[in-house]
């Protein structure tokens, strides 16, 4: 369906390796021991690239050193010496520790526009696939004294829900339930791991599988099992950490599945106790229905744990960590140590009693470390679920790649895309090139050896038409508002569904949206990546890319949202030749190959049909500013050139109004100087003055903390970027406050915060 607009000139060998703009080298910059441990302690939001760390500290004469603080009108503070391998989150004192202003990306790419202390050179991972003949993998802190590595085997014969009940592996009541759901048959990563988990109680389990494949229920199955062997309880039995709010939801929509399916299995309740929601409203709960599964994200589950530890929680069997890599990628490695460390404490059945099940699509050396920290058992069982050769994204996704010269362009093919699934008779006859052309243009000389592209994907017929569902991503939270807005117009004569989704949107309305869309046979959701991980919604026919996503794996878990269960999908990315680069990641390090790829040129009718129906150009400015802001924060990880990329990406702006002269409206140039901009600063109106954006928030309120969405990578709390006032914080409302957190004299921020958890505002917020 794409070749019949999209003018196809490139052939699938222009994709190979050694065609495409090579990744820049980078090396991540080391900081010095303890310096890192200290700026997360005590670190004020306005990040390291402010000069004065909040009003209650200040450097100590002209010092470079980061360990030496003088407290105003106090004596001088002796340089604190934190050895990050024996750091006890109990030593330090928490009467003055404020979470509202705890933000774990002080280091992070997003910061110190480039001097290394951020990582614009972000490091790549270092996946561990661990060979099929070698049976172990080295950890960093080997704590238990057995790895038993189970490799991914083709020849295995296949495991059977049946053959679990007539082995006795699982009870009639759970075979039943599953039954009823309609499962034919088990996944792989469900055979692998249901049956080591109950045949022997005395290890711990790290599972590697891909998004999609069934992980959910290959941890939930043991878990129920086990409640149902065990003596009746009213305490709880299993804790499941996830690392979004939507995330922890859906895991418990699939046990209540469970329950719908056998009544029998209702005894064992389940409470979800996640960020965004009535903390008093959960521990009513909690006390009332005496839950034997609880699913939470860490920041909840901390402190429901600081608060009635030995009173729920004394019974544990079972930790489970899903998308553990996510979990780590957000910052919450301290809290789930944390967490661990105080499951482990209040066990009646002894410290090393709980057992962890681990599950997560890659194993690099965050994970390996956490591991080491959280497992408590001497043998440990590594099943792995994936070959180490193949892709790691889903063989059933047929992935397509439309390439177009700047980004407006992408924005007009995705609307041209859109319009072609909806209208597909109604398009133009494609121009394809001949072989002779494309051999020309591709610099080969045999014509064997290349291959002309004329369909990108499978068009869909008549039926399928009607019922067109799909999922666009998007860059950043102010571009999800903008295409949402933009595709309803385009498209409300058709009447098809449109709805937005990103981190800002509140809990509520959320677990609404996300209801509306698993439910709806038709309809385009447009999400940032919080829609990424984890989330199932059936039928999505088609993935839509705008851009590149916030991190590489994202890719995957994007795509990941279409053939799901067994079933086939569409994948479609939308990048202008900028970003390229991007591609080449995709090969090297994910082994993922896009042969499907075309070239977009648009005509004067899309282009007109998108201006009429844009929004300000104030409104718009706010966008770009945030575009821009991203892909600055991301050009280190792709080998993106950062200064053609930014420059592109402005012009866009002008050529969405078909005035090339028109600049992105921002508030003073100080502030272009803040965001890194100097070097396109011919693309922005500084005069200041402007209106008040589309959104609610002017520019100069929003800019900084709301350009990614809250969700993306290394930071797990609702602010972006930093403050640009040293004495005020942005609470997770977006409303600034006085920045009390440092000062000695106010000892009672940290029980104020306690007291608002339990009077349901919880001022921790994960996504």
């Amino acid at each position: 369906m794409l070749s019949q607009y999209f003018k196809v000139s490139r052939v699938s060998m222009a994709l190979k390796p050694s065609s495409l703009v090579h990744v820049r080298s980078t090396q991540p910059c080391a900081l010095p021991s303890g310096i890192i441990t200290l700026a997360r302690s005590y670190h004020n939001n306005e990040g390291a690239n402010n000069a004065n760390y909040g009003n209650s500290y200040q450097r100590e004469g002209n010092t470079n050193r980061r360990g030496h603080w003088k407290k105003n009108n106090q004596d001088n503070y002796n340089r604190i010496k934190f050895d990050s391998n024996n750091y006890d989150r109990n030593s330090v004192n928490r009467d003055n520790f404020n979470r509202d202003n705890y933000s774990r990306n002080n280091y992070s790419r997003n910061n110190y526009d480039g001097k290394n202390y951020g990582n614009n050179n972000y490091g790549k991972k270092k996946i561990m696939s661990p060979d099929s003949n070698d049976s172990s993998i080295t950890f960093n802190k080997k704590k238990f004294s057995k790895l038993v590595v189970v490799p991914k085997d083709e020849n295995t014969a296949e495991i059977t829900l049946d053959q679990l009940l007539e082995d006795k592996v699982i009870d009639k009541k759970l075979f039943t339930a599953v039954h009823r759901l309609g499962f034919k048959s088990l996944t792989p990563v469900q055979q692998k791991t249901i049956k080591p988990i109950l045949k022997d109680s005395g290890n711990d389990v790290i599972a590697r599988a891909k998004t999609g494949t069934g992980k959910t229920f290959a941890f939930l199955l043991p878990l129920f099992q086990k409640l149902i062997e065990s003596p009746n309880s009213a305490m709880v039995k299993s804790v499941i950490m996830a690392p979004t709010r939507d995330l922890a939801l859906q895991i418990e929509q699939e046990i209540l599945k469970l329950y719908k399916n056998n009544s029998a299995l209702r005894q064992y309740n389940c409470l979800s106790i996640v960020g965004g929601t009535n903390y008093s409203y959960s521990l009513q709960r909690l006390h009332r229905e005496r839950p034997n599964i609880i699913v939470a994200t860490p920041g909840r589950m901390l402190a429901v744990l600081s608060d009635f530890g030995d009173k729920f929680f004394s019974e544990v069997d079972f930790k489970v960590l899903d998308e553990a890599d996510r979990l780590l990628e957000i910052g919450f490695k301290e809290d789930l140590v944390a967490i661990s460390n105080s499951l482990d404490s209040v066990n009646s059945n002894g410290a090393d009693h709980i057992r962890t099940l681990l599950f997560s699509a890659t194993l690099d050396d965050k994970v390996q470390t956490l591991a080491n920290d959280i497992m408590n058992k001497e043998e440990c069982l590594f099943l792995d679920t994936i070959d180490k050769n193949e892709p790691e994204a889903h063989e059933n996704i047929n992935q397509n790649l439309v390439v177009s010269d700047a980004f407006s362009h992408s924005i007009y093919a995705v609307i041209e895309h859109i319009r072609s699934r909806l209208h597909p008779t109604e398009l133009p006859i494609a121009e394809v090139t001949t072989e002779e052309e494309t051999k020309v243009e591709a610099g080969v000389e045999s014509v064997e050896e290349t291959e002309v592209i004329t369909k990108a994907t499978k068009p869909f017929d008549k039926h399928d038409t009607q019922n067109y569902k799909a999922i666009l991503f998007t860059p950043t939270v102010k571009c999800t508002k903008f295409l949402s807005q933009l595709i309803k117009r385009e498209f409300q004569i058709e009447g098809i569904p449109i709805y937005e989704f990103h981190g800002k949107i509140d809990q509520n309305r959320r677990t609404r949206i996300v209801e509306k869309f698993k439910r709806a046979n038709s309809g385009i959701l447009v999400c940032t990546d919080v829609g990424a991980r984890g989330m199932d919604f059936p039928n999505v026919q088609e993935v839509l890319q705008l851009g590149v996503p916030s991190e590489l794996s994202n890719y995957v878990h994007r795509i990941g949202r279409t053939a799901r269960a067994g079933k086939k999908g569409i994948s479609t990315a939308f990048l202008s030749k900028d970003e390229l680069p991007f591609v080449r990641c995709l090969e090297k390090s994910k082994k993922i190959y896009i042969e499907n790829q075309v070239d977009y040129v648009p005509n004067e009718s899309i282009i007109s049909a998108v201006e009429s129906k844009l929004i300000s150009p104030e409104d718009l400015s706010n966008v770009f500013v945030s575009l821009l802001s991203f892909y600055k924060s991301v050009v280190g990880e792709y080998g993106l050139k950062e200064l053609r990329v930014l420059t592109e990406i402005a012009k866009s702006f002008g050529s969405l109004f078909k005035d090339p002269k028109m600049k992105i409206q921002i508030s003073s140039g100080s502030q272009l100087s803040r965001l890194g901009f100097t070097r396109i600063e011919n693309y922005f109106d500084t005069s200041g003055n402007h209106e008040r954006s589309f959104y609610g928030t002017s520019l100069d309120e929003d800019f900084l903390g709301g350009n990614y969405d809250d969700n993306g990578h290394n930071n797990r709390f609702n602010s972006r970027g930093f403050s640009n006032d040293n004495n005020r914080y942005r609470d997770n409302n977006h409303n600034y406050r006085r920045n009390t957190s440092f000062n000695k004299n106010n000892k009672s921020r940290y029980s104020n915060n306690m007291q608002k958890r339990r009077q349901g505002s919880s001022p921790r917020i994960e996504d």
